[in-house]
């Protein structure tokens, strides 16, 4: 099934025929050496229905919620969540050990999770969904959660890179080195998203000292030697702001989706929209893999980059 021994992935358990509920712990290696597959992975889950598929749902909800131990936390996550129905949450900076988890996953109604626990520094992964996303743990660490998904046979299986960009200049570099690694080349269909803690320029910051070329070197350059575009977005500029008033005040566009083309030919309405959520100091994004519900306004968004793509062009007229 898959190898287990010492590690920092952590999966949740399930409640047996008799309504009880157990909560085991199956501990993976840190680093895994072969896929594991989602319907092999152990649960919590509560008593009801499981959810229907809809395809509505097929969607991820990105959030670095910086701390889900507080009671606001996880009133937000509900709201967000019955607005806008993902299939699958990735969370970042959780900050909290699996006993809040359980707490927090029975609270907004998710039966399956994964969790790569604070240790340190290191603050902390989630990634809960719905049983009806079919999906592949290919490789994991404390800055990416790389998944296979499956949304079933009508549409392409592709490459997923959960991101939680390091925030320290020194871990940069091996963190992009990594992440094109695990790309694996143009022709396999790939999208990345979450926070980067990266910029693609000056444009995508307002406020603070000024945006060294340097210091957005990473991003820019994976995007260009990989082949991929950046999805756009809908609703606010930025997502991130250090939340202080007047001149003191900085916002910056750190969380966002990339795809390469093979990607957005087999998804070519995927959208992306900023929520913002009031207890972090970070919106919220979700990715819509069938693009937005007929009620909700359908964005168009191109960034310079996307331009510059002579790719980008072909994946228009194809769309």
């Amino acid at each position: 099934m898959f190898n287990v021994g010492t590690g920092d992935l952590v999966a949740g358990a399930g409640r047996n025929h008799g309504g009880s509920t157990k909560r085991k712990q199956l501990q993976l290696v840190s680093r895994v050496s072969s896929p594991i597959k989602s319907s092999s992975l152990t649960f919590y889950s509560q008593a009801g229905p499981p959810h229907a598929p809809l395809l509505s749902a097929m969607s991820l909800l990105m959030w670095n919620c910086r701390g889900l131990g507080r009671p606001s936390a996880a009133r937000a996550l509900r709201e967000i969540i019955k607005e806008t129905d993902p299939i699958g949450i990735f969370l970042m900076e959780i900050k909290v050990k699996d006993g809040v988890v359980y707490c927090v996953m029975k609270k907004i109604g998710f039966s399956f999770f994964l969790s790569i626990p604070p240790v340190g520094l290191r603050v902390g992964l989630l990634f809960c969904w719905r049983p009806e996303l079919q999906f592949s743990v290919l490789w994991n660490s404390t800055n990416i959660l790389h998944l296979q998904i499956n949304l079933g046979s009508d549409y392409s299986d592709f490459l997923c890179s959960l991101i939680y960009g390091p925030p320290l200049w020194r871990d940069k570099e091996q963190f992009w080195n990594k992440l094109t690694d695990l790309a694996q080349g143009p022709e396999v269909p790939g999208v990345c998203v979450g926070d980067f803690n990266d910029l693609l320029g000056a444009q995508e910051k307002l406020g603070g000292r000024a945006v060294k070329a340097s210091s957005s070197r990473g991003l820019s350059h994976f995007m260009s030697s990989m082949g991929f575009v950046d999805l756009g977005y809908s609703g606010s500029r930025f997502t991130w702001s250090n939340k202080c008033l007047g001149l003191a005040n900085i916002r910056e566009r750190i969380d966002r989706a990339i795809a390469n083309v093979p990607w957005r030919i087999a998804y070519p309405n995927a959208t992306i929209h900023h929520y913002k959520i009031a207890p972090s100091d970070h919106t919220s994004i979700i990715l819509r893999f069938l693009g937005y519900e007929p009620s909700m306004p359908k964005p168009f968004k191109f960034e310079s980059l996307c331009v510059r793509e002579k790719a980008s062009f072909a994946v228009v007229t194809k769309s």
